[in-house]
């Protein structure tokens, strides 16, 4: 495999100020990333919090022993045991065909940087991805989009109701519209329809038998889609020790009973902190990306298998369902949430804190987005006496086959430019590079004298009759109307000419800037994968050294 980097760059707006402007960054986060100091400080921050390693041992070996974990993961959990080790973590929604590719590189770079933290500090780092499957955005999980015989295509699950184990409140009346945790909701018989499409996206590649045991063998029935997920990546990763943790575990839950009661009792005075961040944001020109509805809590509450909001209203704590509303005062709900932790979670505000509260971690892996989040939690952290611990940006990149690479070849086309340009353009600078009379200049000269001929001819005739002058303009019209006709139907017969060029130019998008955006936030894994295997892990994990420009990856 080759790499280079690109000049196309992912990070923008609040991203891309906490990347390069340290005042900046020094205002709205609590360490430096570039400063060894700082890696020191966090790691003397996190060896003076409590954690509940026994419990969070115990939680993370049963789950991920159930995913078919290897060796290398379980290890890894063992070592959490120990009050010595400490967790680079990352996280994403757990969508079919293990989601966007971009979840992949945050993986990778989570396994990366937990490798080189080690040797920096000393002390045993490992991986973890924190799956977002509290989120109930099923329409974002339920869709991912493939390469198929050189075709971009979306595909996707239907939300049916399964076999109905992991939720039973959903029934056949109410499962389209229910707000069901995507942990919820049932492997069915969509799945294995989707299946039959993904095959083929891997029906000649040499890793064919590996891309089965990923995407396909990790399917079981009677499990939830983020099961499904959890088996993928541990089999993608199984050589890196890369431990998940599934947020909807009622093991993992009770590890933040105690957080739960504190966020709901300072809940007021924690949105307000979010809301002044996102204000100083906006004063120095920029759009903060979380916004609260009025009496929001940050916390939802799990009602007959719906994830439903927890409002603070007229001193009461809000659960409104359709017309149905109940309510608790602050001790009825904290008694609840001491009890059954299971039927509580946390929105965008809280989930980074409780992440941190359950693990040891040094550093989160973000992408854009959720770098530009971490800027409005600053004070959230304040609030349970922490810091908010050091944001990575997660690495990108584009990968593109050795057959794709002739194809750019052949039109005399870089990898930079199809990412800076739009596909018009590319298409009208090849059929521009093969249109040696340039039509477009014919036409126009051509245009040019005949208006010059058609005003003499005019002026000629008004000597005629004076109402020549009133069908002038009518008839001018006209026949320019024609030449432009004409010269449509020159353009349709180039592109016709060079068609081969064209749907070339479009394989290539479709492959590099699908829908024209980045592949990473479009393409499934599956893709690149079957394109080059396990042997691609292991390159973007070992052999590539951390970096935060876009790289571009050619495999031959």
């Amino acid at each position: 495999m080759e790499t280079f980097c690109s000049s196309n760059s992912v990070f923008s707006g609040i991203s891309k100020s906490y990347l390069e402007d340290e005042a900046f960054r020094k205002q709205f986060y609590s360490y430096n990333p570039d400063s060894e100091q700082d890696w020191n400080l966090r790691l003397k921050d996190v060896k003076s919090y409590t954690y509940q390693r026994e419990q969070l041992y115990n939680a993370l070996y049963v789950l991920n022993k159930k995913w078919g974990a290897s060796d290398a993961t379980l290890n890894n959990i063992e070592s959490l045991k120990k009050e010595s080790t400490f967790c680079v973590v990352t996280g994403q929604q757990t969508g079919i065909l293990g989601g966007p590719l971009y979840s992949i590189y945050k993986a990778a770079t989570t396994i990366k940087k937990s490798k080189d933290l080690s040797k920096l500090l000393d002390v045993d780092v490992v991986p973890v991805f924190w799956m977002a499957s509290e989120d109930h955005d099923f329409e974002e999980a339920r869709v991912v989009s493939i390469v198929d015989d050189n075709k971009l295509k979306k595909v996707m699950v239907d939300k049916k109701p399964g076999l109905g184990q992991n939720n039973p409140y959903k029934t056949s009346h109410n499962y389209s519209y229910i707000k069901e945790p995507v942990g919820w909701i049932d492997v069915n018989t969509s799945v294995k329809s989707l299946m039959i499409e993904a095959r083929y996206a891997w029906k000649d590649s040499k890793f064919k038998d590996w891309c089965h045991e990923v995407f396909e063998a990790t399917i079981r029935e009677n499990e939830s889609l983020s099961d499904w997920f959890g088996r993928m990546y541990l089999k993608i990763f199984e050589d890196e020790g890369l431990i998940l943790i599934d947020p909807m575990d009622e093991a993992v839950r009770k590890l933040g009973t105690a957080f739960l009661q504190e966020a709901i009792s300072k809940s007021d005075d924690i949105i307000n902190a979010v809301e002044e961040a996102g204000t100083a944001l906006e004063d120095l020109g920029y759009s903060p990306l979380i916004e609260s509805r009025l009496g929001a809590t940050g916390l939802y509450y799990l009602e007959r298998g719906e994830r439903i909001p927890i409002i603070h209203e007229e001193g009461l704590y809000t659960i409104r369902e359709n017309d149905e509303r109940q309510a608790f005062s602050l001790s009825e709900l904290k008694t609840r949430m001491g009890s059954h932790p299971e039927e509580f979670s946390t929105n965008v505000i809280l989930r980074p804190v409780i992440q941190d509260v359950y693990l040891p971690t040094l550093a989160y892996v973000a992408g854009p987005g959720e770098a530009s989040y971490y800027a409005q939690l600053k004070s959230v952290y304040s609030f349970f006496n922490m810091h908010m611990p050091m944001i990575l940006v997660r690495e990108n990149y584009t990968v593109v086959g050795e057959k794709l690479g002739f194809n750019l070849e052949s039109l005399n086309l870089e990898v930079d430019e199809i990412l800076n340009k739009d596909q018009f353009e590319i298409e009208r600078f090849i059929l521009n590079a093969s249109d040696p009379m340039d039509v477009d200049h014919l036409f126009d000269e051509f245009q040019k004298d005949f208006n010059k001929q058609y005003e003499l001819l005019v002026k000629k005739l008004e000597s005629i009759d004076s109402d020549i002058l009133e069908i002038s303009d009518k008839n001018k019209d006209l026949i320019t109307r024609q030449f432009d006709y004409l010269k449509q139907k020159s353009h349709r017969f180039h592109r016709r000419n060079h068609k081969e060029e064209l749907k070339t130019v479009k394989k290539i998008y479709d492959w590099i800037k699908p829908y024209g955006g980045l592949q990473e936030r479009t393409l499934s894994p599956l893709n690149v994968l079957s394109l080059a295997g396990p042997e691609f892990i292991h390159y973007i994990v070992n052999e590539l050294e951390y970096d935060k420009k876009h790289r571009v990856i050619i495999v031959k």
